[in-house]
């Protein structure tokens, strides 16, 4: 059984920031996340960017970086699919763990824009 949940990001982040998505009730593995940003894109910085991840439980289950080299730039209004976590186990929250959003920021990179949304899909095992 696969469910979807989107969040949605009314805010600038302006800094490293964690934010508790849901608790899925039952055992549940990542299988996809996406991001987008309306009306304004993220540039790479060798230096200065954001790096996204969702969390199952503490570990990291898929990410997106700003840094030149990784993931990179990401266009307004274009989805960006985060990169799963290799290893299945670090996909797999706990029925009473949660799934959860982090960005955190590195140097002195800008605030990611104020509108977006983060969808993301998991199974039930």
């Amino acid at each position: 059984e696969r469910d979807r949940y989107t969040h949605q990001i009314v805010a600038a982040i302006a800094a490293t920031t964690t934010v508790k998505l849901l608790r899925p009730g039952r055992r549940a593995r990542i299988v996809g996340a996406e991001i987008i940003f309306h009306g304004a894109g993220v540039t790479q910085d060798p230096t200065n960017y954001y790096t996204i991840e969702v969390l199952a439980g503490a570990n990291v289950a898929a990410s997106w970086s700003f840094l030149t080299g990784a993931q990179g730039t990401l266009a307004a209004d274009t989805f960006g699919s985060l990169v799963l976590h290799a290893t299945d186990a670090n996909r797999i929250v706990a029925g009473s763990g949660d799934i959860s959003f982090r960005a955190t920021k590195t140097g002195t990179a800008g605030n990611l824009p104020a509108a977006g949304r983060l969808n993301l899909s998991f199974r039930y095992v």
